[in-house]
C-alpha cells in the first residue's frame, strides 16, 4: 500500500497473512485500522524460503521507522490432517518380532490424539510405540492410523517380511505330493491346475495346465501367469530347469521367474510365435511402465525337443542361458540389474494371437528344477550340471543330496547314494568344522539310503552335513558336503 507518514503521529494498521495451496506460498494485505478490510491483496503468491521458521510462524520486520507490534491472532483457515510416519526395527536373532516407533508423526495444527496399529495378521495395538511377535513366517502389511484432536485421520503402511534363512532347494518332482514347505503355487485367475505325474517311474514331472478362456500374462501391467515359486535367500545362485516339449499354438509361454522386492521381476522364457520357438528375457517393475527387453530371438523350429533354461546371478550381474539339448548351453544375454531377490520359480502363460482370437490353452511340463548349491540326482538317470564351476554328478561317486526339509525345526531326511558297498561316515559339523553330531559310521551296501535326523541339542544356525565314503574295491576315500539350516 502507498502511504505518506508524518513524524510524531501514531498510525495503526491491520494485516492479514494467509498460506496458499500447500503452504509454500503466501499472500498478504495491510490496511488502516480505521478502514474496512479491502478485497485486494497487497502481495500475492509470494514464495517463502525462510530458513529456521517453524510451520505457523509469523515474522514482522520494520525498516527505518520506530514501530511496535501489538497482539496478533493466528486463525487456521483449514484443518490439516496429521502427518503419519513410523520406524520399524527388527533383527535376525528374533526374526518374527518387530518394534515400531511413530514418534516422528506430527499434527501441523494441533496434537495427535491416538495411534492405532494393524499388524496384518489379525492382531492390533495402540500407542506411539508398539511391539509384535508373529506366529509364523510370511508377508505382513503393517498399517498405522493416527487421529488428531480435530478427528482427522492419516494412515501409512509397511510390508514386513521376517528374516528367514532359506536354502534354495532343487526338485526333480519324483514325489507323490508337492512339498508345500518349499513351493508356493500362485494362480491369480484361479483357473489353472497343477499335478505331479510319473512318480517312481523314471519320468516324473510337474505339470501346469493353463486354460484358453483368457490371457495369463507376465508383464509390467499383468501378473496373472500361474507360477510355482520358491522363497529364497537374497544371495548368488545358478538355477536350471528342463521343459518337455508341449508347444503347439502361437503365444504359448513357459519360463523362469525371478521375483524381488519393490515389484522387480526378471522374466526368462521360451514362447512359440507360430513359426519359431523364441527365447525372451526382460526386466520390469510391476504396476509401472518400467520394462527393459534384454533378449528376444528365434532359436528353434523343432517342437519335439526338450528345452532348457539357466539363470546365473552374481551380485547385481545376471547371465542367462538356453539349451536345445542337454548341456549345450548358449549364452543369450548378460546385464546388470540391482535387485533384492525374494523368490524364484517356474511360470506358464498364454496370450491372444490377435484381437479376434482367443488365447491358446497350454500345458507346461517341467522335468526338473534345481539350484547348483543343492544338486539332485535326476530320476531319469541323466547327468546334470550342478555348479557354477560345471561340477557333474557321476554315477561312480557317492552323493549326499540336499536334506529335506531345510531349514530344519524338528527333524529332516538325509538321503545319499553309494555307487558300491563301502565304509560310510555321515556327520553334522558346525561352521568351524567341529563335529557336533555323528549319524552313521558303518559299512553299507550300494544304492540309495535315507536316514532321519533331529537337531535336538543344536542352536539355530548354519551347519554342514558331510558324507565320507571309502570304497572297499578301489581303496579311495571321497567326501560330499551339504549346507543345513537349523531354525527352531
Amino acid at each position: 500500500m502507498d502511504f505518506n507518514a508524518v513524524f510524531d503521529v501514531t498510525y495503526i494498521f491491520k494485516a492479514r497473512i494467509e498460506t496458499v495451496d500447500t503452504g509454500t506460498d503466501f499472500r498478504m494485505k495491510i490496511w488502516d485500522a480505521a478502514q474496512s478490510e479491502p478485497a485486494e491483496w497487497t502481495l500475492e503468491t509470494v514464495d517463502t524460503d525462510f530458513k529456521g521458521l517453524e510451520k505457523g510462524s509469523a515474522l514482522f520486520v520494520a525498516h527505518h521507522v520506530d514501530v511496535s507490534f501489538g497482539d496478533f491472532t493466528v486463525v487456521p483457515l483449514n484443518d490439516y490432517p496429521p502427518i503419519v510416519s513410523f520406524d520399524p526395527t527388527s533383527n535376525n536373532e528374533e526374526p518374527l518380532k518387530i518394534d515400531l516407533d511413530a514418534s516422528a508423526s506430527v499434527d501441523p495444527d494441533g496434537n495427535i490424539a491416538s495411534y492405532e496399529w494393524d499388524f496384518g495378521d489379525g492382531n492390533s495395538g495402540s500407542g506411539v510405540t508398539a511391539s509384535h511377535t508373529y506366529d509364523a513366517h510370511g508377508d505382513y502389511t503393517i498399517t498405522l492410523t493416527i487421529t488428531d484432536d480435530d478427528g482427522l485421520k492419516s494412515s501409512t503402511s509397511f510390508l514386513f517380511i521376517p528374516f528367514q534363512d532359506l536354502t534354495f532347494q532343487s526338485d526333480d518332482f519324483n514325489v507323490e505330493t508337492l512339498n508345500e514347505e518349499i513351493w508356493k503355487f500362485e494362480d491369480e485367475r484361479g483357473n489353472a491346475t497343477k499335478e505331479l505325474t510319473g512318480f517312481d517311474t523314471g519320468s516324473a514331472t510337474f505339470d501346469l495346465t493353463i486354460p484358453g478362456d483368457n490371457e495369463h500374462s507376465l508383464w509390467f501391467d499383468d501378473s496373472s501367469a500361474p507360477r510355482l515359486m520358491q522363497r529364497v535367500n537374497d544371495e548368488d545362485f545358478e538355477v536350471e530347469l528342463k521343459f518337455e516339449p508341449t508347444f503347439s499354438d502361437k503365444f504359448q509361454i513357459q519360463g523362469i521367474m525371478v521375483e524381488g522386492l519393490s515389484g522387480k521381476v526378471i522374466r526368462y522364457d521360451f514362447f512359440y510365435d507360430g513359426v519359431d520357438i523364441r527365447n525372451f528375457a526382460a526386466t520390469m517393475t510391476m504396476n509401472t511402465t518400467s520394462v527393459d527387453i534384454q533378449y528376444n530371438a528365434a532359436v528353434s523350429k523343432d517342437l519335439e525337443s526338450d528345452l532348457f533354461l539357466k539363470v546365473k546371478r552374481e551380485g547385481d550381474d545376471w547371465t542367462l542361458y538356453y539349451a536345445l539339448s542337454e548341456g549345450n548351453w548358449v549364452e543369450s544375454s548378460s546385464f546388470t540389474y540391482p535387485m533384492e531377490v525374494r523368490a524364484v520359480g517356474v511360470f506358464g502363460g498364454n496370450e491372444k494371437p490377435d484381437e479376434n482370437s482367443d488365447p491358446p490353452g497350454h500345458k507346461v511340463v517341467v522335468d526338473y528344477f534345481f539350484n547348483s548349491a543343492s544338486p539332485i540326482d535326476p530320476e531319469d538317470g541323466e547327468e546334470m550340471v550342478t555348479g557354477i564351476d560345471d561340477k557333474v554328478i557321476k554315477d561312480d561317486e557317492p552323493v549326499l543330496f540336499q536334506n529335506y526339509p531345510n531349514p530344519v525345526s524338528e527333524s529332516t531326511h538325509l538321503e545319499f547314494s553309494l555307487p558300491e558297498a563301502g565304509s560310510v561316515s555321515l556327520s553334522i559339523n558346525d561352521y568351524l568344522g567341529r563335529k557336533v553330531s555323528e549319524i552313521v559310521r558303518e559299512d553299507m551296501s550300494s544304492g540309495k539310503h535315507i536316514i532321519s535326523w533331529s537337531p535336538e541339542n543344536l542352536k539355530n544356525g548354519l551347519y554342514y552335513g558331510q558324507l565320507e565314503f571309502r570304497s572297499k574295491v578301489k581303496s579311495k576315500q571321497v567326501a560330499s558336503t551339504i549346507k543345513i539350516i537349523v531354525l527352531k
